[in-house]
């Protein structure tokens, strides 16, 4: 078995896979959750900054959220 010839510091990531969801769980591991998860590095972001530059923060989640939802009506 690989494990075993395996070094062993790098034994702990065998089990890796049982802690880790693909891109779009619970949904389907498609496009669009692809491109949602890589937009949302920078929705998070532009969201902060709309919150310290004077927008209210509900109003800066509502936006985020708006965003994020535009890439699954497509």
């Amino acid at each position: 078995m690989i494990w075993e010839r395996v070094d062993p510091p790098l034994k702990a990531f065998r089990a890796g896979a049982r802690a880790s969801r693909l891109i779009g769980y619970a949904g389907p591991p498609n496009a669009r959750a692809s491109e949602a998860w890589s937009n949302n590095k920078y929705i998070i972001t532009d969201m902060y900054a709309k919150a310290v530059q004077g927008m209210a923060p509900e109003a800066a989640v509502a936006w985020a959220a708006g965003e994020q939802q535009k890439v699954y009506e497509r």
